[in-house]
């Protein structure tokens, strides 16, 4: 017989663990305390700003990443291409070039019933903004975190 115990008042409190049964990273958890899941997406994840409409990703033969996404700016749309070792380095070379540099501090992923979950802490070395936390849920790990990536460069513009 396996007992497994668990805090429920944080349980109730994580609007990931509501709905995945899965805690979010603890400094996200702490600020997304009492939310509900809709509040939770409104204030984490890519749903305003510049967002992701299309992305397709390939991997080259010498192991980089390729990514060619379609970028929504308050109603503009412009077609991006990159490449990095990793979606993280090919997304942040992509905004870069855009004129939006971005760091990721903190990153963790997260298999759900959707895909993978995405999580990360993100900075702006031009930007007087705070550390911020964004997310996204998508079908496989590269878009989850090229979508997260997008929408914490979002959130420091």
């Amino acid at each position: 017989m396996t007992i497994i115990l668990c805090d429920l008042q944080s349980s109730t409190d994580d609007p990931f663990f509501a709905r995945y049964g899965e805690h979010l990273p603890r400094g996200l958890r702490e600020s997304a305390r009492g939310l509900t899941w809709a509040e939770f997406c409104d204030a984490y994840g890519p749903s305003h700003g510049l967002t992701v409409e299309f992305l397709t990703w390939c991997r080259t033969r010498g192991g980089s990443i390729e990514i060619e996404l379609t970028l929504a700016d308050d109603g503009a749309r412009t077609g991006c291409a990159a490449r990095g070792s990793g979606p993280i380095s090919a997304a942040t070379d992509l905004l870069y070039r855009r004129g939006l540099a971005i760091e990721a501090i903190e990153f963790h992923q997260l298999l759900v019933a959707e895909g993978v979950a995405t999580f990360l802490r993100t900075v702006s070395p031009t930007s007087r903004t705070p550390a911020r936390w964004s997310f996204a849920i998508a079908h496989d790990a590269v878009e989850s975190a090229v979508r997260a990536l997008i929408a914490g460069a979002s959130m420091h513009r």
